[in-house]
């Protein structure tokens, strides 16, 4: 029986990073929906070729290692794709053959795949999907200076011929449809992230805990470095009026600079790592948290940890501008705080230690926010594509 999806995911469960998430669960979703699903991902995702359990229309193949990746100093992104591509396409070649894909579904970062995309397509006449779960910008984002033209060249002529191009949030689509007027704007489609799980329903009203406790998910200093010192200097200015603790779920290793800013103001005491773990396990450790704190790498995008804190129902202190996804997206919430300086962050923490609301909104229904709302209404865009069921 021909695959009506073949999905091209560097990334994928059991690979515990935030990358696997987004495509371990649609991928089972159209699986249950009565769809036959091929996946290719790489070594690195831990996964051997198998079906994962429960999912008899789901199969997972595992392309090899490449053998070297080449040096090319100026071109920094280059040694990545070209080392990438080769085990990539060689596995994709036969499968297509056998498996016959109504589909082929390319998800990045990384986006070395999406190059592959045009040619494969054109070879062997199956149409595909482009799915930016991260930004790629039309090259705008990457200081690779000397190599940026070549990015956006690249970008370019992996999105005109895509049947489908997803983006996470509505300004993200907006301006990669903006570069393409020529094409149809029904191509250009929005896929937003969402929770996995069970929403929490929080009691509003004051904690037990005597310091108020602020909660960051996964990556912080990386998305910006203004951000891990706008933070601690906040934080230090109501040291003497309110209790505070700062909790890290996640890596360490990349949070220098928010540790370092927190040592010269005295705050060593007040931040706690406890390293990453499973998912449901993380989301057990946040919800004991007053606070989450959240940031971005892009105006443009919302990370996944947006929907994480929304399921939590927990007060949000957001750093980012009013005019901002992030901003947009947390504008509905009573206790959502958008704070682009240090003065307004220590307003909001002021305001939040102060009345100690704890939920985001006493009226949340978090499920238009799930991966399953998002999943079940994108669906019938996929019809034309996949066929019904």
């Amino acid at each position: 029986m021909a695959a009506d999806l073949l999905l091209i995911s560097f990334y994928y469960p059991p690979f515990a990073g935030v990358g696997a998430r987004r495509w371990g669960y649609l991928s089972r979703f159209l699986a249950g929906n009565g769809y036959r699903v091929v996946v290719l991902t790489s070594p690195l995702s831990g996964r051997r070729e198998t079906a994962p359990a429960g999912h008899e229309r789901l199969s997972v193949h595992v392309a090899p290692p490449p053998r070297r990746s080449p040096r090319i100093p100026r071109l920094p992104f280059a040694g990545e794709w070209l080392a990438w591509q080769r085990p990539f396409r060689r596995s994709l070649e036969p499968l297509i053959r056998r498996e016959r894909p109504r589909l082929l579904a390319f998800t990045g970062g990384p986006f070395f795949s999406f190059v592959l995309a045009p040619g494969l397509a054109k070879r062997f006449a199956v149409p595909y999907w482009l799915d930016f779960r991260d930004a790629w910008g039309l090259g705008s984002h990457l200081p690779l200076r000397f190599s940026a033209p070549l990015v956006r060249f690249l970008e370019r002529r992996a999105v005109a011929g895509a049947r489908l191009v997803t983006d996470v949030t509505p300004e993200m689509s907006a301006l990669r449809r903006a570069a393409f007027p020529h094409l149809p704007r029904e191509r250009f489609q929005v896929l937003e992230n969402g929770y996995e799980g069970d929403p929490f329903v929080p009691a509003p009203g004051a904690r037990s805990h005597p310091a108020l406790r602020l909660g960051i998910w996964g990556k912080f200093s990386p998305y910006s470095p203004a951000h891990a010192l706008l933070l601690p200097a906040a934080v230090a200015e109501l040291t003497a009026e309110i209790p505070m603790e700062i909790h890290h779920f996640g890596s360490a290793d990349g949070e220098k600079a928010l540790a370092g800013s927190a040592a010269r103001l005295g705050l060593e005491s007040s931040f706690h790592f406890h390293g990453t773990s499973e998912y449901e396990s993380g989301i057990a450790q946040l919800s004991a948290m007053d606070v989450m704190v959240l940031n971005h790498r892009s105006p443009l995008m919302v990370g996944t940890k947006v929907y994480d804190a929304i399921r939590l129902n927990r007060p949000i202190l957001a750093l980012c501008r009013p005019g901002d996804a992030l901003a947009r997206l947390l504008r509905p919430f009573r206790h959502a705080y958008p704070a682009a300086t240090a003065a307004e962050a220590t307003a909001a923490l002021r305001e939040i230690g102060r009345t100690r609301p704890g939920c985001l909104d006493p009226g949340l229904d978090p499920r238009p926010y799930s991966r399953e709302r998002q999943a079940r209404d994108f669906l019938p865009l996929l019809a034309p594509l996949l066929g019904p069921r």
